[in-house]
């Protein structure tokens, strides 16, 4: 235990030894010598402009290399004290060697560089007014985008040619405004789509809902009609549509009945319908009232009208080209065409009927039986 106690202490006066020798080993900061500094305060603290150098027509520029930077030194000052330098001590003394001096020479070298900026330039040789472009060059700029030999000479060539201008950009061909009968037909095959166009209507339809279309005198507007569908008296029949003119109690304008039955509205406001244009001006200017009606079909079953009014022609329902099954439809016709031909002639190769004398008492003889 004693012998552990005098190795403690051992080392602790070991290493307070130590640390004065590190404190006496380094050198001790000399402020006098700051006192020969001048500081002298710069006049000139306005922000520099940039020096730009304009140039007219084809020229060559060359940028100067930058003033190199005082030393600082030749190199590390030796220390002048008898002790060892230790390795972490901070050697103030090769401060000594620093040449302290005003921004004088800085604004001696940025005019220096300024008059030879301005002999290379009145060096180079000024095309007359007009006669091309301007180019002003930033002498900090640097070329991240030069052009090879033979670019660069088509680009001398093409500025020492004067009055020379960009070709200007092609400009898109404008499209043809469509003519009259275009937009006729357009409109015609689009209110007639699985339906057909007539004389005074046009009708389409889907697997649900049929448009009808009834045509109309020219500047007819929407708010002087008023469009009704009116239930058959008899349950099974169609509807019939009537327009009639807005606040005005005689004869409807105009009434057709429908070949298939619909779905009637609840109330006469939920009829839907809207006045839209036709026929372009030049080629009449009709204008059609279009109302849409509901299908009236059994739930699953989809079917097609061939046609929209009573009076009108039938269309080929296989035609229809909305149709999903028609080429299914096609085959199921020819299939029941076919049963139907020998049905017809299977009845036609039966032999006809005997015919039976019953006599005055209402009983057939005996030959006739016979016969039988």
């Amino acid at each position: 235990h004693t012998g552990t106690k005098a190795c403690a202490h051992w080392h602790q006066g070991a290493f307070r030894r130590r640390v004065l020798a590190l404190l006496q080993a380094m050198p001790v900061t000399d402020y006098k010598k700051w006192e020969r500094m001048v500081l002298e305060e710069d006049d000139d603290d306005r922000p520099r402009r940039p020096r730009v150098t304009r140039l007219n027509g084809p020229s060559t520029v060359t940028l100067g290399a930058p003033p190199p930077e005082p030393p600082l030194g030749t190199g590390p000052v030796p220390h002048t004290s008898g002790r060892s330098q230790p390795r972490d001590a901070l050697d103030y003394s090769r401060w000594d060697k620093i040449d302290i001096s005003s921004d004088e020479d800085e604004e001696d070298d940025g005019e220096e560089e300024e008059e030879r900026a301005e002999s290379e330039a009145a060096a180079c040789p000024s095309p007359a007014a007009g006669s091309g472009p301007v180019a002003v060059f930033d002498a900090d700029a640097h070329d991240v985008d030069a052009l090879d030999p033979e670019e660069e000479a088509q680009l001398r060539q093409l500025m020492s040619q004067p009055g020379v201008a960009a070709p200007p950009p092609p400009q898109p061909a404008k499209q043809a405004l469509p003519t009259a009968e275009a937009v006729l037909q357009e409109r015609t095959a689009s209110l007639s789509r699985n339906g057909a166009a007539r004389e005074g209507h046009l009708w389409r339809q889907t697997e649900s809902e049929v448009e009808l279309s009834l045509l109309l005198p020219p500047a007819t507007r929407a708010k002087d009609l008023r469009p009704e569908l009116r239930p058959s008296p008899e349950p099974a029949a169609a509807a019939s549509v009537l327009v009639h003119r807005s606040g005005a109690g005689a004869a409807p304008l105009l009434e057709v009945e429908l070949a298939y039955p619909v779905e009637l509205p609840d109330e006469e406001d939920e009829l839907a319908w809207e006045v839209t244009d036709y026929e372009p001006d030049s080629l009449g200017g009709r204008r059609a009232l279009r109302i849409t009606l509901r299908k009236r079909a059994l739930p699953g079953v989809v079917v097609w009208w061939t046609r929209a009014l009573a009076t009108e022609a039938e269309i080929d329902p296989l035609s229809i080209p909305g149709r999903r099954r028609a080429a299914k439809a096609e085959g199921m016709q020819s299939v029941w065409e076919q049963a139907q031909a020998m049905f017809k002639q299977k009845v036609a190769e039966r032999a006809p009927p005997a015919m039976l004398d019953l006599g005055e008492g209402g009983e057939a003889d005996e030959g006739a039986e016979e016969r039988e």
